[in-house]
């Protein structure tokens, strides 16, 4: 009866590997779509167009964590909606959510960037 004051409680182990496999599913999908825009077929490829390591992007696997950065240069790239890349919802392009065109589709012309030198 005294050593049941020092149980310890343990994870249990298939939770543990339900969300690892979880976290890892959703890593993959996430590289899948970086990979899609970028036209990358490896990622190798990917780490090039990002300016990173392959190492990089596996450690960031390993851990199941890619590092914000990643999504945000390639939707700034690439003119992205970062909802899309992180979680695979909503319109791929920046600008084209459902029901809403961006003002340029709906005049017909693009605007120029104010200060901009053409």
């Amino acid at each position: 009866m005294e050593n049941d004051r020092f149980r310890t409680t343990e994870i249990a182990p298939a939770q543990t590997s339900a969300q690892n496999t979880l976290a890892r599913n959703l890593i993959e999908e996430q590289l899948d779509r970086l990979k899609l825009v970028t036209n990358s077929k490896t990622k190798k490829g990917l780490a090039t167009i990002l300016g990173i390591t392959p190492q990089a992007i596996l450690y960031a696997t390993q851990k199941s964590q890619l590092p914000p950065s990643w999504f945000i240069t390639i939707a700034n790239k690439y003119n992205l909606s970062l909802d899309w890349l992180v979680y695979g919802q909503g319109s791929m392009k920046r600008g084209e959510e459902a029901g809403t065109k961006r003002k340029d589709e709906i005049k017909g012309i693009v605007e120029p960037t104010p200060g901009l030198l053409i």
